[in-house]
């Protein structure tokens, strides 16, 4: 008889767990996926975007999060007006090249307060301010980065078209090189790119000066015209992130 009922007491607590691995399954099937696009989607620096799934904040809401590749030449805000994401996180050369444009955005989250972009020169370089930058050649990270060198000239006067200015690309070695070899007097580009070129071994000053960088770093957007019919989605999300 004990063996008998050991083998029920078995039975039945396989069956409990099974009902509930079929019951969390069910709801794992429930839940509502947003497609999210970081600026790093394999940085620890945007910690938050981890979190919400080791602790599952965003489960709790009712949704799973799919990141998207960001390594990507597409430019993010296409992602959103094609409907590919949800949210996406933009620098602030992007929200303005995208509203300069005329493209429907609508930032509803603002991450950092401080940008990560900036213009750097070499440590045994004359330049020592952006007012020296005038008839120089500053090289780039990217195109977007244009923006941000505009915006920084403007603040002494400098004009974008006293200056020349060229994408060289954010492959540290081509960088690095770029800067060593005077190719560029200066360099536009972000954190990324400055580690990058730390980790080739070169010296640079950054000459960007705080007023300039104290701007939104990085901003969650969503595509203006479905904003409404996501709400529940993006509330969802910027609960769990926050």
């Amino acid at each position: 008889m004990r063996l008998q009922n050991s083998w029920k007491s078995v039975a039945f607590l396989g069956a409990v767990a099974s009902s509930v691995l079929a019951f969390g399954s069910v709801q794992a099937q429930e839940l509502k996926n947003i497609n999210f696009m970081s600026s790093n989607d394999g940085s620890c620096g945007t910690y938050p975007q981890f979190m919400i799934q080791a602790f599952g904040y965003l489960e709790k809401e009712g949704y799973k999060v799919t990141l998207l590749d960001s390594d990507t030449n597409v430019p993010y805000v296409a992602f959103l007006s094609n409907g590919d994401a949800d949210l996406v996180f933009l620098d602030s050369s992007e929200v303005l090249t995208a509203r300069a444009v005329g493209q429907d955005i609508k930032i509803v989250y603002e991450a950092y307060q401080f940008a990560p972009e900036g213009i750097v020169v070499k440590d045994d370089s004359p330049i020592q301010s952006l007012s020296d930058l005038k008839g120089k050649k500053i090289g780039l990270a990217e195109q977007p980065d244009e923006l941000t060198t505009k915006i920084a000239l403007d603040s002494v006067g400098i004009g974008l078209d006293e200056v020349t200015t060229f994408v060289v690309g954010n492959q540290g070695p081509i960088m690095a090189a770029a800067i060593r070899d005077n190719t560029v007097d200066a360099f536009a580009g972000g954190s990324a790119d400055r580690a990058a070129l730390e980790a080739q071994g070169v010296k640079f000053r950054n000459i960007t000066p705080d007023a300039i960088s104290k701007n939104p770093g990085n901003s969650i957007a969503v595509w203006g015209p479905t904003l409404e019919e996501k709400r529940p989605l993006i509330n969802a999300f910027l609960h769990a992130w926050a």
